[in-house]
C-alpha cells in the first residue's frame, strides 16, 4: 500500500504524505503549488504561475525560475515517499494531477454534491452533514502570507465559499426548527461578518421564534446604526420589512425563512 498525499490550502498551506508533513518553505514553492492547487487537473501557464510568485516584479527568465521550483517541488514529494510525479508538465505550463480524496477544495466539492443528493431524496438531516464536513475542511484563513495580486481573487473566492456555506448551514438548522441553537453561532457570525446582512437577518428570526423579541429588534438597530455609520445607507428593504414585522408580531413562527417578508 502506497504512502496517501494530502494536499490543503483551506488554511496554512499544508502538504503530507502518509501524515507526515512536507516541508515547504521558500515562498516562491509555496506560491507556485498553491497556483498550482487552486486548479487541480488543469493547466496553468508558466506566465500565470510567474505571476502568482512576483505579481509583476518578474525576474529576467520567469519561465526558467519555475521550471526550477517545480523540480524542487517534484524532488521534496519524492523524497517524503509520494507514489508518483504529481506535478506535470502540459504545454504552455504544469498541472498537478489529484484524485478527489487529495486536496481539501476538491473534497468541499465532494461533500456539496452528496448535499445535492441528500436534499433530492428529501433527507434533510443528512444534507446538514454532509455540509457540515465541508465546512469542518476550513482550518482557518485561506493562505495566509501569500496574499498577491495574483492568488487573492481564488483566497476571497474561498473565503466567500465558507461564509455563504455558513449561511446555508444555518439556515438548513433554522428549517428544522432550531433556533435557539444557532443563535450563539449567528452572533459570532455577525461579529465577524459586520457587514452582510443574511446572518443578521437569520439572527433576528432566531431571537424571535426563541421568545427573545426585544433582542431581535435590538440587532436590527445596531445594524442600522453600523451600516450609517460606515457606509451612509439605511439597511435593506427586505431586513426594514422583517424588523417590521417582529415588532407588530406578524412574522409566523414556524421554522424557516419562507414566511419571512
Amino acid at each position: 500500500m502506497t504512502d496517501p498525499v494530502d494536499f490543503r490550502v483551506l488554511g496554512p498551506l499544508d502538504v503530507r504524505v502518509g501524515g507526515r508533513p512536507v516541508a515547504v518553505k521558500a515562498h516562491r514553492e509555496r506560491a507556485t503549488l498553491a497556483a498550482l492547487l487552486f486548479h487541480p487537473n488543469e493547466i496553468v501557464s508558466t506566465g500565470r504561475l510567474a505571476a502568482a510568485v512576483w505579481d509583476d516584479d518578474l525576474p529576467a527568465n520567469p519561465a526558467n525560475q519555475i521550471a526550477i521550483c517545480v523540480l524542487a517541488l517534484r524532488r521534496r514529494l519524492r523524497a517524503a515517499g509520494a507514489p508518483r510525479e504529481f506535478i506535470i508538465t502540459r504545454s504552455p505550463g504544469y498541472l498537478i494531477r489529484l484524485e478527489p480524496g487529495q486536496l481539501d477544495t476538491l473534497r468541499v466539492e465532494s461533500h456539496l454534491a452528496r448535499v445535492r443528493d441528500a436534499e433530492a431524496r428529501g433527507e434533510r438531516e443528512e444534507a446538514l452533514a454532509q455540509l457540515r464536513s465541508a465546512l469542518r475542511c476550513w482550518r482557518g484563513p485561506v493562505l495566509p502570507g501569500l496574499g498577491g495580486r495574483s492568488l487573492a481573487p481564488e483566497i476571497v473566492r474561498w473565503e466567500e465559499r465558507r461564509v455563504e456555506l455558513l449561511e446555508q448551514c444555518v439556515q438548513r438548522d433554522l428549517d428544522l426548527g432550531r433556533h435557539r441553537a444557532v443563535i450563539g453561532e449567528l452572533t459570532a457570525m455577525v461579529a465577524d461578518r459586520g457587514m452582510r446582512e443574511r446572518p443578521r437577518e437569520q439572527l433576528m428570526i432566531a431571537l424571535y421564534r426563541s421568545g427573545r423579541r426585544t433582542q431581535a429588534l435590538s440587532v436590527y438597530q445596531v445594524t442600522r446604526k453600523l451600516f450609517l455609520t460606515e457606509l451612509g445607507i439605511e439597511p435593506s428593504a427586505r431586513l426594514c420589512r422583517l424588523r417590521d414585522a417582529i415588532r407588530d408580531g406578524t412574522l409566523g413562527m414556524a421554522p424557516g425563512l419562507a414566511d419571512a417578508p
